[in-house]
């Protein structure tokens, strides 16, 4: 039985186990480079919560721990540089002469690329022209463009020698082409990632892992800013119809709800698929790649039945694009009333869907009746007929 097979047969029993335990389900139990035990690893590190991961990251870290375990803190560092949106390719766990011992490349669709090096502590002496050969390598063989690449060391431990690799970067000539992070700090940006909507954002996150000049701070003000300012401004939801020859008064608007913790597991189990999140409310299979947004409203009582009122941006409408059974997920008053909608049937409406633009914000509005028991329909605008969501509602099991 593979790792994936074990997580997925009885979860609790695995998160009961250590890494050290875990790994010795697989293969021979040792990470080496392309064996059963490092595929069976990096492959069920993809299905795992993120909290599994930090924990495993800080059982990597324990002084004195056990053997793989800087093996297994390269895989889970190149893991959550996948979730932080990277085209992530794993390195060697041991180098040769034929194919220098990177720990792993991140790349972005625009052709910057990041070349990983991971250490449990910065104690040991970390010989930054070895690095530097690596990116000479991987230059040569044309993987990387040689102005679009940097180095970005990561550090299990951070301790006073810390201090002294980053002086040696700052002084010498790898200033601008290294950079260097805490494992703690890298899963700090990841769960920004996951808690915070907005390409703008997931933007900022890439660049501050690449070297940058720092005598103007604005761009890290700017990741500050952004991020406040978005878990501070949720979207409103109106009380009466988007679209309606009503306008709404500032007091008809109501705070927006949450379900999401309760609503992810309903999906899981209608489909028998493990979702890990991706942003606050993106979450994807791993497995197949298929992708879903979890959205929430709560009920809103009017003459013609109960109305919900939901928001889908436009970078949503991208991730959703990128797999062509992508669903949306709406949570109706609780997480006992889920729709189930394929993005295939929302996105041909987005025409006739009001919507809201502004300097800072792109979202289109989408208004569900619940008229009668059984009876679910997205209404657009005025004029235009509703589409019947009654099939997409998921039986309780």
């Amino acid at each position: 039985m593979s790792l994936v097979d074990h997580w997925q047969s009885s979860q609790d029993a695995f998160k009961s186990k250590s890494l050290h335990q875990i790994l010795t389900w697989a293969g021979n139990g040792h990470l080496s480079d392309g064996n059963v035990t490092s595929t069976e690893f990096r492959d069920v590190l993809k299905q795992l919560p993120t909290e599994m991961l930090k924990d495993y990251s800080d059982e990597c870290l324990v002084v004195g721990g056990f053997k793989d375990s800087g093996f297994a803190l390269q895989d889970i560092v190149n893991e959550v540089g996948h979730r932080l949106n990277f085209q992530m390719t794993h390195g060697k766990y041991r180098g040769s002469s034929a194919e220098p011992g990177h720990d792993g490349l991140w790349r972005l669709p625009d052709g910057k690329a990041l070349i990983i090096e991971v250490k449990t502590t910065a104690e040991f002496s970390i010989d930054l022209d070895r690095i530097v050969d690596y990116k000479k390598h991987l230059v040569a063989t044309q993987q990387v463009d040689a102005d679009k690449v940097s180095v970005l060391i990561v550090i299990g431990r951070p301790s006073k020698a810390t201090k002294s690799v980053e002086a040696q970067i700052r002084g010498g000539r790898h200033a601008w082409e290294m950079r260097i992070i805490s494992v703690e700090a890298l899963f700090h940006l990841l769960e920004i990632r996951q808690n915070i909507e907005g390409a703008a954002t997931l933007k900022k996150i890439h660049e501050l892992l690449f070297p940058m000049e720092f005598t103007c701070l604005d761009g890290v003000i700017d990741l500050v800013f952004s991020t406040t300012e978005e878990v501070a401004q949720p979207e409103i939801e109106p009380l009466v119809e988007p679209g309606s020859p009503v306008t709404p008064e500032p007091s008809s608007h109501s705070t927006p709800v949450s379900f999401l913790a309760a609503m992810v597991p309903v999906v899981e189990q209608k489909l028998g698929l493990d979702l890990i999140k991706q942003s606050r409310v993106a979450f994807e299979n791993p497995k197949t790649g298929r992708r879903f947004l979890m959205l929430s409203s709560r009920a809103h009582e009017t003459p013609n039945g109960r109305r919900f009122w939901f928001a889908i941006h436009a970078h949503q409408r991208e991730y959703l694009g990128g797999h062509p059974d992508s669903c949306v997920a709406l949570a109706c008053g609780s997480a006992g009333e889920v729709l189930l909608v394929p993005n295939s049937a929302i996105e041909p409406l987005i025409p006739i869907l009001s919507r809201t633009l502004s300097d800072d914000r792109d979202y289109w509005h989408l208004v569900v009746l619940n008229a009668a028991p059984g009876d679910w329909k997205l209404t657009p605008l005025q004029g235009n007929p509703p589409l019947d969501l009654s099939q997409y509602l998921i039986q309780p099991q």
